[in-house]
């Protein structure tokens, strides 16, 4: 569980080095000055978000991660730019699975083999959720689902990014995560 208000010794516009995960222990880290987000204060309901810069911030986890479906997937996020791309939330390393926001239709999207979409077109804060479970996933903006098939990915022992990879960097603020191996 990543939550921006847990966040601690940091003031407004500080960069983030290290985000504690409070449900595994498995922190989210940047070492290169550069690549670090930003903790902004009183951003969502008087509360503070990371914002990634839609260029190269990106946070990694220090330890591999395992997550086998069915799984559940929640987000609180808002984009802020970068309508030209995709704007990766999270990216589990060898395209295992993502979340993020797809520009070409836009859509809010969660992919572990194959991609399940759910529309928006606003810059605005959504709750994002999902439940990936192979043919019976969904995937629900605020509280509209789309149900379908996601994939049937998962992930042992693997690097999991959040923010920046390769071509599709966030331009975006993310106030919590949370991603739990079952349904919840």
């Amino acid at each position: 569980w990543l939550a921006a208000d847990k966040i601690t010794g940091l003031e407004n516009t500080d960069p983030v080095t290290t985000w504690i995960n409070a449900g595994t222990g498995a922190n989210f880290i940047q070492a290169t000055a550069n690549q670090k987000p930003l903790y902004m204060t009183s951003i969502v309901n008087s509360l503070p978000i990371v914002r990634f810069d839609g260029s190269n911030d990106n946070l990694t986890s220090a330890s591999g991660l395992t997550l086998e479906q069915p799984s559940s997937f929640y987000v609180v996020s808002q984009r802020t730019g970068n309508t030209s791309a995709y704007n990766r939330i999270c990216w589990v390393a060898g395209d295992a699975g993502e979340a993020g926001y797809n520009n070409l239709v836009d859509s809010w999207y969660l992919y572990a083999g194959t991609v399940l979409t759910r529309a928006a077109t606003d810059n605005a804060f959504h709750i994002l959720t999902g439940i990936l479970n192979g043919a019976s996933s969904t995937v629900r903006t605020d509280a509209a689902a789309t149900a379908g098939a996601a994939g049937a990915g998962s992930w042992s022992n693997s690097t999991v990014f959040l923010g920046h990879v390769a071509d599709s960097p966030l331009a975006g603020d993310i106030a919590e995560l949370f991603v739990f191996s079952g349904l919840h």
